[in-house]
């Protein structure tokens, strides 16, 4: 049953190039039932997703080589009906109009280091109860 249930759990990928936080997301996001695959930089992330559909992309906005806002449009220009949502994982003030946010498919913003890990988790729920943000 537990492997039934992994194998129909939602995908998550956490992108960011602090290593130790994206590990860190992966394990307990793992632990509420999700699968989880981390990449580093962007192109990592790029090569995951050309591999398998992930229903939710957590992204830093800044990365080396090549943003989080970045990552996110590439996505969108790959998969524009059936891509992933997305959230940004962020340290700095970081805003968008909510139209481009509903465009891109971005469900939320989550402040770096996350203050309450309930609140992480509300945002990837409420992200995957509304797949498709942009259709």
């Amino acid at each position: 049953m537990a492997v039934e249930t992994l194998k129909n759990a939602k995908k998550v990928l956490i992108v960011d190039d602090e290593k130790m936080l994206a590990f860190l997301l992966a394990r307990i996001l793992k632990l509420k039932g999700y699968q989880t695959a981390v990449a580093y930089d962007a192109f990592e992330a790029i090569a995951l997703i050309e591999k398998g559909k992930f229903d939710l992309v957590i992204a830093d906005i800044r990365m080396p080589e090549k943003s989080g806002l970045e990552l996110i449009k590439e996505i969108n220009q790959r998969y524009p009906q059936d891509g992933p949502n997305f959230l940004i994982l962020t340290g700095f003030d970081f805003e968008l109009p909510a139209d481009q946010m509903q465009q891109l498919r971005i469900a939320g913003i989550v402040q770096k280091p996350c203050p309450r890990i309930e609140e992480l988790f509300k945002q990837v729920e409420n992200a995957m109860q509304n797949p498709g943000l942009a259709a």
